[in-house]
């Protein structure tokens, strides 16, 4: 519980086989068998639990608020507005601290200069899981971390939000919708 809203205190780590089987929905920890504590990522559409053609086209017409995606009953991939509550409630009561390192674990995160890896005040328990960019591979396990949200940018691209081992803030920002990242759900 952060504020007025119930988050889940770690990644998403649902295996969706159909999402797998398109090559949609990929554990994190890339060579290893398991999740390894990473959970797994997924492209937008896979997130939301639309046709991979959402990739690449508006869904507005398909999209419901909440929108439970592939969560479980009773929970939703957050709005953007939704992220924009967590991070005021955050910035209002963390004693001053940024609320990137305020979310972020403890655990996971490259040292950067005088950049702390996190102190996770609130229990979000951000960790550093990384992204798998299509025809790229899996980069910045360790670096960075981006949540997808159920709000569209673009046909191409959905907001999101990203945590780096580089930064104190929470970063907002339009994000390509083939790329896989982690999710996090809110509760209904």
């Amino acid at each position: 519980m952060i504020g007025s809203q119930t988050w889940m205190a770690e990644n998403l780590n649902y295996i969706d086989t159909g999402a797998v089987r398109m090559g949609y929905s990929v554990c994190n920890a890339f060579l290893d068998s398991t999740c390894n504590g990473y959970a797994h990522l997924y492209t937008w559409s896979a997130a939301m639990k639309l046709d991979s053609a959402y990739c690449h086209k508006n869904a507005d017409a398909v999209i419901h608020t909440p929108h439970q995606g592939i969560c479980p009953s009773g929970w939703h991939i957050p709005t953007d507005a939704e992220w924009d509550t967590l991070e005021a409630y955050v910035k209002a009561n963390n004693g001053g601290d940024s609320a990137g390192t305020s979310l972020k674990s403890p655990k996971s995160w490259k040292i950067f200069k005088n950049i702390p890896s996190g102190t996770d005040l609130f229990g979000f328990s951000a960790i550093a899981a990384g992204s798998l960019i299509p025809y790229g591979g899996y980069a910045n396990k360790g670096y960075d971390t981006i949540f997808w949200s159920a709000d569209e940018s673009s046909a191409d691209t959905a907001q999101s939000r990203f945590l780096s081992f580089s930064d104190e803030s929470v970063i907002s920002g339009g994000w390509s919708k083939t790329e896989e990242i982690s999710v996090r759900c809110i509760e209904d």
